[in-house]
């Protein structure tokens, strides 16, 4: 684990401070332009997707402890949602770290029946 990060039990690297220098002016701490709690975030775009608001607060918290800035398997998961980048090669790191770009993508394929993407779903059935 690097300076400035702390390791959490959940394996993930969790920046003490942002790192502005990784994420650029479009910071994935903005959480959207009305600056939203995540929780309402997730909520509104789970309505929007009409995907089940408390699944995807279960995902996110799980995957992430509902941090944007969450960063894991070995720095090849980003964000929210901990989006693996290597499975994923179309996604940007920033759209990772978006809690917006990537609470919609999310979204999406949750509503098209892959949630089993992520283990922390997967875990959920067990």
């Amino acid at each position: 684990v690097g300076a400035g990060a702390v390791y959490s039990p959940i394996g993930y690297q969790v920046p003490d401070t942002p790192d502005l220098a990784l994420v650029g002016q479009n910071s994935a701490l903005q959480l959207s332009p009305q600056h939203e709690p995540i929780e309402d975030l997730i909520q509104r775009i789970a309505e929007d997707y009409k995907v089940s608001p408390s699944l995807m607060l279960r995902i996110a918290r799980c995957e992430s402890g509902l941090r944007p800035s969450a960063i894991g398997d070995f720095n090849n998961s980003f964000g929210l949602w901990q989006i693996h980048l290597p499975s994923h090669p179309q996604i940007t790191k920033e759209q990772a770290l978006s809690a917006l770009w990537s609470t919609k993508w999310s979204a999406e394929k949750i509503a098209n029946g892959k949630a089993y993407m992520w283990t922390c779903f997967k875990n959920m059935l067990k």
